[in-house]
């Protein structure tokens, strides 16, 4: 049959020579370019077949067209046919390709640094291949302090559900939460990737089961087979006697209340819940509640700070509540509530680990050393003990704290203060102890024409261990100003900063320095308790007062 083609092929050149000659040079170009496309084509195929390590039925589809597709071109004598032709064929080819590399994609393991595709095949219903799930196993004291035992449930007819490599999330069948659930897997997944590879403890089981994650809804958003919405929480299931292999499992709860639109198919590039930080406390070991909260917000934020809103609201809270102690947690009132100035403050403590971070003092593992450390000694002590002149750090991060002098995020951080929502915050945050102005002879508030001037003045706050709070100054004269602080505690250290010519300059002072000011400056006094101590059984310091007098 080709040796026919050829010689009609022959015969037309002959016959048409010199009025065609133009047409075959422009056909025979054609089908040159057409014909080293297919081959490239081929090439890419057989390139794909062998990644895919020849995905079961693939050799025998392109087998079947590259002979079906041969034969066109062997029955066909004419140009213009064999042209439609190979682009027939090289439009099969590219779309075999794209199917290919769909399947080779998906097919691909999970890959923390392809978090802008989403592999929607790697989420799915199979349970009885890699990590084990045992829900049905396991009491759920959260749930079951709420009058539900998970294990009396029948699964299969009440909740639907998702799995990863690692994790699996169940929901009430009654809704539509699959896409929510690969949100939550997917960042799950990668959380759990670099914590491991920062070092982090393993929860327990982990190599060998997976996470259990529950979605729950309140009345309020439909009824729901969890009792009423819960947080996004991190949480440890406790045994009851004959289940002693769960004692010590961790669990995950993610609420939905319109969080999350499901119709929106095309997932973003950051979770919309806070994965990342609950997916780190349940690799969390032995830590406080400010560590916790400080550091699962710290890890959150190094891969989403600048990406996901919202992920630095706290920062705020802290730098407006400085006055308490290093190790506060979660009821500093001692009321039995957790208020606002509570909680909110910890969070935003994670400002210490980004300063400790950005100036080199801690690399990226050391939050993993310090939840894998088994000497015994307490988290606060590892701390103090592992960060070198910790001490001194910690005093020039009070002093950056107090003016914001944070380069890389000052204008985010002075925005967020700008713009705090004043809603469920604690009424005594305050930037700074008290906002003052001076001029040749007296020195006063802002809005109040009461002459401070050489009077001592007490705080409104005690300053608690490592706590510190400041006062701003702004000079409106040259002026020469002598800074006393009277109390019995020794421990006390005292910063100045002065702003002057939108550049930060930092002292730290003796009571009773005279420091010399000129006109415009705002200068800023911190006073700071470090104790000498690693422990957290330290008393409150005595309190003090603090006198500015301007000099002649």
């Amino acid at each position: 049959m080709k040796k026919l083609l050829l010689l009609l092929l022959l015969v037309l050149f002959s016959c048409s020579k010199e009025d065609n000659s133009a047409l075959i040079e422009s056909y025979t170009t054609q089908i040159n370019s057409l014909q080293t496309q297919l081959a490239e084509s081929q090439s890419e195929i057989r390139r794909l077949l062998n990644e895919v390590n020849a995905i079961p039925g693939l050799e025998s589809i392109i087998s079947s067209l590259q002979s079906e597709l041969t034969a066109q071109v062997d029955n066909n004598s004419d140009l213009q046919d064999t042209i439609d032709t190979l682009n027939s064929q090289i439009d099969a080819n590219n779309d075999l390709i794209a199917s290919l590399q769909e399947q080779i994609e998906a097919n691909k393991p999970f890959d923390v640094n392809r978090m802008d595709i989403v592999k929607y095949p790697l989420y799915n219903k199979d349970t009885l291949s890699g990590k084990k799930v045992d829900t049905k196993q396991i009491n759920f004291n959260f749930f079951t302090n709420k009058g539900m035992d998970l294990r009396e449930i029948d699964f299969e007819s009440n909740l639907d559900f998702l799995a990863s490599e690692s994790f699996i999330v169940y929901w009430d069948k009654r809704y539509a939460h699959t896409n929510y659930a690969i949100d939550i897997l997917r960042w799950a997944e990668f959380a759990a990737i670099k914590a491991i590879e920062m070092g982090m403890p393993k929860p327990k089981k982990f190599d060998t089961h997976r996470m259990n994650i529950f979605i729950t809804r309140d009345d309020e958003f439909g009824d729901d087979i969890f009792p009423g919405t819960q947080c996004q929480c991190s949480h440890t299931t406790w045994g009851d006697g004959n289940d002693s292999g769960t004692l010590g499992r961790k669990y995950l709860t993610f609420p939905w209340y319109r969080n999350f639109i499901e119709s929106e198919t095309k997932l973003r590039n950051y979770p919309y819940m806070n994965v990342l930080h609950e997916v780190f406390h349940s690799f969390q070991r032995g830590n406080s509640s400010w560590i916790a909260e400080s550091t699962a917000e710290y890890f959150e934020g190094t891969f989403l700070a600048e990406i996901r809103p919202g992920t630095r609201r706290f920062i705020p809270d802290f730098l407006m509540s400085t006055h308490f102690k290093l190790w506060s947690g979660y009821d500093n009132n001692g009321n039995g509530t957790n208020d606002a100035d509570d909680i909110l403050h910890i969070y935003g403590k994670q400002l210490l680990w980004y300063y400790l971070d950005w100036n080199g003092h801690i690399d990226k593992n050391f939050i993993g050393r310090l939840n894998s450390d088994t000497s015994g000694i307490s988290k606060n002590e590892y701390i103090i003990q592992n960060i070198s002149n910790f001490r001194d750090l910690y005093f020039d991060f009070t002093m950056k704290s107090t003016v914001v002098d944070f380069p890389k995020w000052n204008d985010h951080i002075n925005y967020l203060l700008n713009n705090v929502n004043p809603s469920g915050r604690f009424e005594g945050y305050k930037r700074h102890e008290l906002v003052l102005k001076s001029n040749n002879n007296q020195i006063t508030k802002l809005y109040d024409e009461y002459n401070y001037n050489g009077e001592f003045i007490s705080p409104s706050v005690n300053i608690e261990p490592w706590g510190f709070i400041s006062y701003k100054i702004q000079s409106e004269s040259d002026n020469n100003y002598k800074i006393e602080i009277e109390t019995e505690h020794t421990k006390y250290r005292l910063g100045v900063i002065v702003k002057r010519n939108n550049e930060y300059q930092y002292y730290e002072i003796n009571s009773g320095d005279i420091i010399n000011f000129i006109n415009n400056d705002m200068v800023y006094v911190v006073i700071v308790d470090i104790p000498d101590s690693n422990y957290t059984n330290v008393d409150n310091a005595d309190p003090f007062k603090i006198k500015f007098s301007l000099q002649e």
